[in-house]
């Protein structure tokens, strides 16, 4: 590995050449040229704008509005094109340019790492142009916290030569990895928080199979609306509910700290236990009197159905480094806070990892690169 960083370094001249005439080819033979690195974030907030504000009518939050939710989507598909592009050529890399790797003693570690430079400048030229649109439509101006970006921006670049290194020496092996990365970095978008809020994931609850088991509830009646009582008999914890929604979980004892009038406890005992009062009227005492509750003057009856124990999808976000990394990049640039640390020391880790396992794994096989291709 430390191999590896130090041809990089020496070789830096070559990747800086390399760097430039990727650049250069992005947009070879288009009448703006270069300017298109410019001009595409602005396209970007527009058809975000447009698409998820206006047309689908999609919300960061409550009160978010449409320039806010379009900043937001835009860091993270700044950040997210910069790192799938850079995985989708570097995996094919060393198969694109075995001219080079054949022919002549070329350093052929230079290249997932010349892919990433190149796709990080791109992406540092839209930063600017998406922190202009957060000073114009937000007020944010920049902040102290603005001095971690360059940490955040090596860290996604060891982040991608580790997997650049991985995966282009992996698709020597087995040619189907270039195809299947395509599918994964679709997946893996979606699976990250970049048109969506986290909290939608982390609140999606999914069935576990053969777990159903039976459930008490309660359910609004359809009759006429009755006064606010509840049994002083029903000790075990019941599940209530208003008009809207259910409530968590109460106990008598939680019932009784409502404010005052809005439960009256009946006391069973009253005329024999046989009937009590509903609405003023004398009414025959139903079987299993804590079956019925009124609330806020609805009447509401304990029914059962089956349930299946669940699991949060929240463990996928705890599992996603890419997640972490956008987080810290729309804290920094959108709100001018400096990031949660525990992401940073996380994707720190993680990334160190990858650069090993990777590394080590090109340069194991670097030497059979010119008999695979």
């Amino acid at each position: 590995m430390f191999r590896l960083l130090r041809n990089l370094w020496a070789h830096r001249q070559l990747v800086r050449g390399f760097v430039v005439r990727d650049l250069k080819a992005r947009y070879v033979g288009s009448s703006m040229g270069f300017f298109w690195s410019v001009i595409v974030p602005f396209l970007y907030l527009f058809i975000f704008m447009v698409v998820f504000s206006l047309i689908l009518r999609s919300r960061w939050s409550d009160d978010a509005k449409p320039q806010d939710t379009a900043l937001i989507m835009l860091v993270g598909i700044l950040v997210w094109q910069a790192f799938s592009e850079t995985l989708s050529r570097a995996t094919n890399c060393l198969v694109e340019n075995a001219n080079l790797i054949q022919k002549v003693v070329f350093p052929s570690e230079i290249l997932p790492a010349f892919l990433t430079v190149s796709s990080l400048v791109n992406m540092m030229i839209g930063l600017p142009i998406t922190i202009l649109g957060v000073f114009i439509f937000l007020g944010q101006a920049p902040s102290a916290s603005y001095a971690i970006l360059p940490v955040l921006v090596l860290l996604q670049a060891g982040f991608t030569i580790g997997l650049g290194y991985l995966l282009a020496t992996l698709n020597l092996f087995l040619r189907d990895t270039f195809h299947l990365i395509g599918v994964l970095t679709m997946v893996w978008m979606f699976g990250t928080p970049i048109f969506y809020p986290a909290h939608l994931v982390q609140s999606a609850p999914i069935p576990i199979p053969f777990t159903e088991h039976e459930v008490e509830y309660f359910d609004r009646n359809d009759g006429p609306e009755l006064r606010t009582r509840i049994p002083a008999n029903a000790e075990a914890t019941l599940r209530v509910a208003n008009a809207d929604e259910l409530n968590p979980t109460w106990t008598r004892d939680g019932l009784e700290q409502l404010p005052e009038g809005q439960v009256e406890f009946f006391d069973p005992t009253a005329n024999g236990g046989e009937n009590f009062m509903v609405a003023d009227k004398q009414v025959e005492r139903p079987d299993g009197l804590d079956a019925y509750v009124a609330l806020n003057g609805v009447a509401w009856t304990r029914k059962t159905k089956l349930e299946s124990d669940t699991f949060s999808l929240g463990i996928l976000l705890d599992l996603n480094p890419m997640y972490w990394l956008i987080e810290c990049y729309r804290e920094v640039i959108l709100y001018g806070r400096w990031p949660d640390l525990t992401f940073i020391f996380k994707f720190a880790g993680v990334t160190l990892l990858i650069l090993v396992v990777g590394g080590r794994f090109f340069a194991k096989h670097q030497h059979r690169f010119p008999d695979l291709l």
